[in-house]
């Protein structure tokens, strides 16, 4: 179970998040959307403190932290629960497929670069990516990069997987096959939680869905619930614009 509170985050005098609060149970898929600029991107990276928010109170596995305050060993602690799937897939541009997958086992898990790399190889083939193992970035398709992303979100055997627009810098045909890619993640048990603007892939993979406009949720519910039944004329005009 994680559970957040209190969730704010300002840039300069814009304010991005409006103490924004969540539970999310063990197993459990939830996807955030809404348009544009309503601030889902930096609600995920606050979570994995790659933003440090103006506050934060957060309960993830055994480990409790709150911002201000955390330590650099609490941060280092939230990483190793936590993993990130980018939107531009942030791979090292010098660092091979395994070598990606690798850096996290090493720099945030402590572990040995023997051990590293047998689950670094066992994380690419479950993706289907054991014949591009050492192959650079600038060597691969965005769909290929993304599923080394998603090997190297896996590989360190989160509490929470965050994807962030995971399929936005895709074309067309790579798209789906990084759904379903996510879907298996989903079935494997991974507590998920995905920005996304691909509505019938949020409709279909998610157990709730949170819509967030101007840093605030403005209402969540199961699929149904937002998708079918929701009486609030803002999501409405979301939805018919979005489909």
């Amino acid at each position: 179970m994680i559970e957040l509170r209190n969730l704010s985050k300002k840039f300069g005098e814009r304010t991005i998040l409006k103490n924004l609060s969540m539970r999310i149970n063990e197993g459990e898929t939830i996807s955030i959307i809404g348009p544009s600029g309503a601030g889902k991107s930096t609600f995920l990276r606050c979570i994995n403190l790659l933003e440090t928010p103006d506050s934060l109170e957060m309960d993830i596995d055994n480990l409790s932290v709150s911002v201000p305050g955390i330590s650099k060993k609490q941060t280092l602690m939230v990483r190793r629960k936590t993993s990130m799937v980018f939107q531009q897939y942030n791979l090292f541009k010098n660092k091979t497929a395994i070598e990606n997958v690798m850096e996290p086992l090493i720099t945030v898990k402590n572990l040995q670069k023997e051990v590293a790399y047998d689950i670094s190889l066992k994380a690419l083939k479950s993706v289907g990516m054991q014949e591009k193992i050492n192959s650079f970035p600038k060597q691969l398709s965005g769909g290929q990069q993304q599923r080394v992303g998603i090997a190297r979100a896996a590989a360190i055997e989160p509490k929470i997987m965050l994807f962030d627009e995971p399929t936005s810098s895709l074309d067309p045909e790579s798209i789906q096959g990084i759904l379903e890619l996510i879907k298996e993640q989903r079935d494997k048990g991974y507590t998920m939680l995905i920005v996304t603007h691909e509505m019938n892939f949020a409709r279909q993979v998610s157990d709730r869905i949170f819509v967030m406009e101007n840093g605030s949720f403005i209402e969540s519910g199961s699929p149904e619930e937002i998708f079918n039944r929701s009486d609030n004329p803002r999501i409405k005009e979301f939805l018919k614009q979005a489909d």
